[in-house]
């Protein structure tokens, strides 16, 4: 087991409305966000924000969980 992910529904709802894209997408985005942590993924310095980002785009672009989604 690698840990656990928490959504807080309320906020998933707020980052949905500031970024203009639906609930179910951010819930989504969450997920992989969550789940790339567990991997070991950080996003404190620049570039590995950039690598954290590159992955997240690229497993919600394969899913087609875009921001119209």
């Amino acid at each position: 087991m690698l840990g656990d992910i928490g959504i807080c529904e309320d906020v998933a709802a707020e980052h949905a409305k500031e970024y203009n894209h639906s609930y179910e997408r951010e819930v989504c985005y969450l997920i992989v966000h969550g789940f790339l942590h567990l991997l070991g993924f950080d996003h404190e310095k620049e570039e590995d924000k950039m690598i954290m980002r590159a992955y997240e785009e690229a497993i919600l672009r394969k899913h087609k969980i875009t921001r119209d989604f």
